[in-house]
């Protein structure tokens, strides 16, 4: 082969690399974004469930102190110990941080919803349906904690009803189906959920990670076949074919 022949390969080998990499680059920046958060407070019996209900909050889950971060379409969710940080009147009383709450280091017990994407439907657009799916691993999450993954979807009638299902996060993936009827006006939410009384400050209590949008926990094999070899995606193979052309052009060298 000459060498524009050998010039015109290395352009075309050039070019699906190029195309391998803006592939993998599109894939990693597909992310499901962190929209909103909300907290329920409700009062801790000493058996670490949950008791009546005291009232509730929103926050942005990007304001530093949140303890909550994501990079891409993994979340890192942090056990609550952030109420003790501050100066508040109440911060002994209501939150128990000089230890009085009803189990020591804890005052109340707090479920932090984080919503991704929350969609309004009107009643009279077209049915729509979908699945809310994604995986938990390493979780290293102190007694008492917990974390779900959730479909509501909400009609407002003064009041917000729920009547979709939560999931316990008791598997390693979860896929919850949801439908919209398009008959009534709601709100269709989907998230996840870290459960578990407020702490002390600066005390550690574990964090959980969820990786969104997924049925498999990246780099584990697939669900139901643990000797799965993985599966290159179409840009993956083609950028292998490149590479492998580019090594055997050197070798003819």
């Amino acid at each position: 082969m000459g060498l524009k022949g050998t010039s015109r390969v290395r352009r075309g080998l050039a070019g699906l690399s190029a195309g391998f990499l803006a592939a993998c680059l599109s894939v990693a920046s597909s992310a499901t974004n962190l929209s909103s958060g909300y907290t329920n407070v409700f009062a801790l019996n000493s058996d670490f469930s949950k008791g009546a209900y005291q009232f509730g909050f929103g926050w942005d889950p990007a304001n530093a102190g949140s303890g909550i971060t994501q990079a891409g379409n993994t979340v890192y969710l942090t056990a609550q110990n952030i109420t003790c940080n501050g100066n508040a009147n109440d911060k002994d009383t209501v939150w128990g941080c000089d230890g009085s709450g009803p189990i020591a280091g804890y005052g109340k017990l707090i479920q932090d919803l984080l919503f991704f994407n929350e969609v309004t439907y009107a009643n009279g657009d077209d049915p729509a349906s979908g699945v809310w799916q994604g995986c938990f691993a390493a979780n290293d999450l102190a007694e008492g904690y917990s974390r779900q993954a959730f479909v509501k979807v909400l009609q407002n009638g003064g009041n917000y009803d729920t009547y979709y299902e939560e999931y316990d996060g008791s598997g390693s993936c979860y896929s919850i189906p949801w439908s919209i009827a398009g008959d009534a006006d709601v709100i269709l939410q989907r998230g996840v959920m870290i459960s578990g009384p407020n702490g002390l400050a600066d005390a550690d209590y574990g964090s959980a990670t969820v990786y969104l949008n997924t049925n498999a926990v990246p780099g584990a094999p697939e669900p139901g076949d643990p000797n799965a070899i993985p599966v290159l995606p179409l840009g993956g193979l083609f950028g292998m074919i490149a590479l492998l052309g580019l090594f055997g052009i050197r070798r003819l060298k």
